[in-house]
């Protein structure tokens, strides 16, 4: 159970609060294996291959389905039909290898002749199929090691052309040539205003009170602000709160949020709250993700385009 003592610190309470959010989001969530060895978008050149491998998987995983001959002779006549063509026209010197797998006219003929139960025939089907499984595996890595060679190589070609023809687009590390393109860059990022407002004094009056400075505060100006948090504002916070956006270096989402349970709902509101009367936040809430996110439009100082 959620509960910490008085003397417990800001970074023991988030901690255990952590590990309590990341176990409940293991048990909601289906778990997903994602590797890093493959490309998230396959290349168009590659697309073919990985298609034909695929509809070969799917089919031998299907015929576990099967529970007759007459229903694997008519997936067999369906699949080989689609599958040969496409095939030869990738493996047009490797047809041998469909030569060794069971024609589908002549499927119903060589079972009634092999004396095997429809299991034990089934078995031996699936077999005949493995090397063609092989075949494929194996050109599909061959294929991207292609891919990746005539890329990089295309990307060191590009890089040359840039070193010769084309020295400015190199990054300089002379310092004084750094703190130059500094200056011209933030002195020029940002158009000059088009407000219609040159001063203060021509805004509206609604504006010019906002915008007029204060000639004396209170201390308790910035009470509101301090107040401790609620249960159900921090609930209405949550839902309110974006989806499908990456997380930080804590690695937790903001979905994971509208989990909670009552209990652990309060237990981070009194988190939250400890922090306000301490002036204070865990370390880990110091940290944080930067990365650039390209935009289609240029900035011209105006917010919509942030």
């Amino acid at each position: 159970m959620l509960s910490f003592s008085s003397s417990s610190t800001l970074n023991q309470i988030w901690h255990k609060f952590k590990t309590v959010l990341l176990s409940a989001a293991r048990s909601h969530f289906s778990r997903k294996t994602i590797s890093l060895m493959k490309p998230k978008t396959i290349p168009h050149e590659l697309q073919p291959y990985i298609h034909l491998s695929h509809s070969l998987d799917h089919f031998t995983i299907s015929l576990q389905k099967l529970i007759s001959i007459s229903r694997l002779n008519v997936s067999w006549l369906h699949f080989f039909i689609n599958f040969e063509p496409a095939f030869k026209e990738l493996f047009l010197n490797q047809s041998g290898l469909l030569n060794g797998l069971s024609h589908p006219s002549q499927l119903l003929m060589i079972f009634d002749s092999s004396n095997f139960s429809y299991h034990e025939f089934l078995i031996q089907f699936q077999k005949s199929l493995r090397k063609l499984k092989r075949f494929l595996s194996a050109s599909n890595a061959l294929e991207f090691d292609k891919f990746k060679t005539a890329y990089m190589k295309s990307a060191i070609s590009e890089r040359n052309i840039n070193f010769y023809e084309n020295k400015g687009k190199f990054i300089s590390i002379a310092s004084d040539e750094i703190k130059d393109a500094a200056i011209s860059h933030f002195q020029n990022i940002v158009s000059p205003s088009v407000s219609p407002f040159g001063s203060l004094s021509s805004l509206p009056p609604r504006w010019q009170k906002r915008y007029s400075l204060l000639e004396q505060f209170h201390e308790s100006l910035y009470d509101s602000v301090m107040s401790h948090i609620s249960v159900s504002e921090l609930c209405e916070a949550i839902s309110a709160s974006p989806v499908y956006k990456a997380s930080g270096p804590s690695s937790i989402p903001y979905e994971w949020f509208k989990l909670l349970s009552d209990t652990s709902l309060q237990f981070l509101c009194e988190l939250m709250n400890r922090c306000l009367d301490q002036s204070d936040i865990p370390e880990d809430w110091r940290s944080a993700s930067i990365a650039p996110i390209p935009k289609l439009h240029e900035f011209n100082a105006l917010l919509k385009n942030t």
